[in-house]
């Protein structure tokens, strides 16, 4: 079991890596207004919460608890990849093609590159085949 601090230069090395932006790395310990991702190590493993600020001071969604690094890691970088793979997709536009699968694509490109267990990579895959498979980009709710 890594340590919180092996954990931070772990996640601080990947980001670094991937050049993106530290606001989007987890807090270890607890989470904050300022940055409501954190990571804990406990006998039951790693876990990783969400912290709502706007709640009660004690309220925290717990994402995922695991015994698995590469699946901690694998949800720590899974929103901010995808982040680079919207980013990339009007750039790369292929006219007449669903503009999903050039933004899906990039981010399974770039989730590889972290070389971490492929099994969390093959579930977004196939979740992401699925999306593509309803012809049509899923509706907007009403709510968020």
């Amino acid at each position: 079991m890594f340590k919180l601090s092996q954990i931070k230069e772990m996640v601080s090395k990947i980001n670094e890596d991937l050049g993106l932006d530290t606001n989007r790395l987890p807090s270890y310990g607890t989470g904050n207004e300022y940055n409501p991702t954190f990571v804990t190590v406990n006998n039951d493993g790693y876990s990783f919460y969400v912290f709502d600020p706007y709640q009660n001071k004690d309220n925290q969604h717990l994402i995922i608890c695991t015994l698995d690094i590469n699946e901690l890691l694998f949800e720590i970088f899974k929103d901010s990849t995808f982040f680079i793979g919207s980013h990339y997709e009007p750039e790369n536009r292929i006219p007449n093609q669903d503009t999903r699968i050039v933004m899906f694509n990039k981010h399974i490109e770039v989730l590889n590159s972290l070389q971490l267990d492929k099994t969390f990579i093959l579930k977004l895959r196939e979740y992401y085949d699925y999306l593509l498979q309803l012809k049509k980009p899923l509706p907007i709710p009403d709510k968020w």
